[in-house]
């Protein structure tokens, strides 16, 4: 059985409000799961009790856009998690297709690109971490 966004949709809104909650809290969910998830709990207003604002997408804004592009899975989920720690909503894509294709996106509502932008900006201009510069100095 393949999983689709559509058929995510319609089993999240098959659920109680309380079956919903308890999914999405479960930390069973992939990130389309999540996804999917948080726009059901945003679409029926339960957001505020359920989920951190950084993991709601607007209802007004469900088109996801690509800013960025990995080789590893595990640098899109670090580049994602900065994202949400900075308080944009972003998901990781394609991560089951990366072993064959190394071609993994991050994707953010179109509403939140100019802040991504923000973001990666400031990466650049702070430069190298400090656990770079000491494993180098060695």
């Amino acid at each position: 059985m393949t999983v689709t966004r559509e058929s995510l949709v319609e089993y999240f809104g098959s659920l109680s409000d309380g079956d919903l909650i308890a999914e999405f809290r479960s930390g069973g969910l992939t990130d389309l799961g999540r996804s999917v998830a948080a726009e059901e709990i945003s679409r029926r207003k339960l957001a505020s009790d359920v989920i951190p604002e950084s993991d709601t997408v607007p209802a007004t804004d469900t088109d996801l856009v690509m800013v960025a592009q990995f080789l590893n899975p595990i640098d899109a989920e670090i580049f994602c998690s900065r994202l949400e720690a900075d308080g944009v909503f972003a998901v990781v894509a394609d991560v089951v297709m990366s072993a064959a294709l190394g071609n993994v996106r991050v994707l953010v509502p179109r509403s939140q690109v100019a802040r991504v932008k923000e973001i990666t900006q400031a990466i650049r201009d702070r430069g190298p971490s400090r656990a770079t510069d000491e494993q180098g100095s060695e």
